[in-house]
This record gives structure tokens, C-alpha cells and sequence, in this order.
């Protein structure tokens, strides 16, 4: 069975994935649409993952949620800096 993550993922991507349309500015829309493309994925991944009736593919399926999941925080975090960057100018 899963580790039980995908749940968390699940929600919190999707929680992310609102942020993500809703910021627009520039070559942060680039972005953003690149971290909404990742959410989408880590979300779907994590919806198979909790449907799935095999574990190694639960699991498989989970590994790749949270790893996209990352990624998108990271982004996430780039973004953040470069509206930091545009206010302190």
C-alpha cells in the first residue's frame, strides 16, 4: 500500500495549483504556467495513486506525485523571489 502521502498531495497541489493562475506578471507567467503544468501532473499522479488496486503502482505513482509535488514547490519558491525582486526595485 502507498505511504499515505498522496492524500496530502493531492489537496495541497490542487490548494497550489489556484496560487499558480492566479499570478501573472511578466516572464512570471512563464513560469507559472510551467509550475501549473507540474501541479496538474503531481495531481493526477496522486488521484491513480490512491485509486490504484496494485500497490507497486500506488507506490510508483506516489514516488512521481511528490517528486513533480517538489519540484513545484521549488518553483513556487522562484516565483516568490522575483516578486520580492520587482518590489524592492
Amino acid at each position: 500500500m502507498a505511504k499515505q502521502t498522496s492524500k496530502h498531495i493531492l489537496g495541497t497541489a490542487a490548494n497550489l495549483l489556484g496560487f499558480c493562475l492566479g499570478a501573472t506578471t511578466s516572464i512570471i507567467d512563464e513560469f507559472t504556467a510551467g509550475i501549473a503544468l507540474l501541479l496538474s501532473t503531481a495531481c493526477i499522479c496522486s488521484f491513480l495513486s490512491i485509486r490504484s488496486g496494485s500497490a507497486r503502482l500506488a507506490n510508483r505513482l506516489e514516488a512521481v506525485a511528490d517528486g513533480l509535488f517538489f519540484l513545484a514547490l521549488l518553483g513556487i519558491f522562484v516565483i516568490v523571489l522575483l516578486l520580492m525582486l520587482r518590489v524592492l526595485r
